[in-house]
């Protein structure tokens, strides 16, 4: 029997765990929503026996998401994948015979998903054999209490990467330029970590529109700069931004006051905003929260983007 489901699916997903009466096996890359998580715990309950792995990073392990120990403490195998790449995985087998599969992250982001409801022993069998082959690759919670999760950003939907400070060590080994961002309130720091994107806000006059069409040719970025009715400072900066600064630079994020906010990469070339801002793709990792390190910059900055003058490997103990 298949049914599909386009609509309530997290419903669907609650119904199907309601429905278990032995085993449950769970695949699923973001699991975030406190319904669903409750109808694991009741089938815990009841003697379910669980075994439940999740992509091990920032939106399944942060500090207002679930707690996943609960699970654990009622008897649930809880583990986290740590790559390489996304348990991108969306499944579940219950007692052997039904598997519930499909596009739903088990979220509370409404999106346009489906889900498809299998009975058939045959292939719950298959899918079983796939989520075991994933838990031998996962470690147990209580083995990654020590482990910060991984960052997961999107560079392109259909390329999810997932990176650490040391890969940032390692750029910065390797000899990488590193700038500093300087960000003015706490909300444009939020939304630059949500969007996981750098803007440069530049105040301009006419003659900025032709850069909508140049930012891939770094010789008609020069003849446009030429001519542009921008002041010598926002020239500067755009030079640093669009020619100087390269993919796999380094990025120190920090308040005005030295305060260190976070340390990213860049990983795309510069772009216009829906505003006429130029950005560029960041991938941030926050730093800890209350640490100050304005000992380690140049000084306090009025700039918006500049060349970071101190050692970026003193910053990494306060990732």
């Amino acid at each position: 029997m298949f049914l599909p489901v386009f609509q309530n699916c997290p419903s669907a997903v609650i119904q199907f765990i309601q429905q278990s009466t032995t085993t449950l096996q769970i695949a699923v890359c973001w699991f975030t929503h406190p319904g669903i998580f409750k109808a694991l715990q009741q089938a815990c309950e009841r003697g379910v026996i669980i075994d439940l792995i999740v992509n091990y990073d920032q939106i399944n392990f942060s500090p207002q998401g679930l707690r996943f120990d609960d699970l654990v403490h009622a008897n649930a195998a809880v583990l986290g994948y740590t790559g390489p790449g996304l348990l991108h995985h969306k499944l579940a087998v219950a007692d052997s015979s039904r598997v519930i599969t499909g596009s739903f992250n088990w979220t509370r982001s409404e999106q346009n998903d489906h889900l498809l409801l299998i009975e058939s022993t045959p292939l719950a069998l298959h899918f079983q054999t796939a989520v075991r082959a994933m838990i031998e690759k996962a470690r147990p919670l209580s083995l990654l209490k020590n482990t910060t999760p991984n960052q997961v950003s999107f560079a392109q939907l259909y390329q999810p990467l997932l990176w650490s400070p040391n890969d940032i060590k390692k750029r910065v080994v390797a000899g990488a330029k590193t700038w500093l961002a300087t960000f003015k309130t706490d909300q444009e720091w939020m939304s630059a970590l949500m969007n996981q994107q750098h803007i440069l806000c530049i105040r301009h006059h006419s003659g900025w529109l032709p850069l909508l069409s140049i930012f891939n040719d770094a010789a008609a970025v020069r003849r446009w700069l030429i001519s542009a009715d921008l002041s010598g400072n926002a020239k500067s900066h755009i030079t640093r931004y669009c020619l100087r600064a390269k993919v796999g630079d380094v990025i120190v994020a920090t308040t005005r006051q030295g305060q260190l906010l976070g340390i990213g990469l860049f990983r795309s070339d510069a772009g216009i905003t829906e505003h006429g801002d130029i950005c560029r793709f960041v991938q941030w990792l926050p730093a800890n929260e209350n640490q100050s390190v304005a000992q380690s910059l140049p000084g306090e900055s009025k700039a918006s983007f500049s060349p970071f003058k101190s050692s970026v490997l003193a910053l990494l103990p306060f990732l």
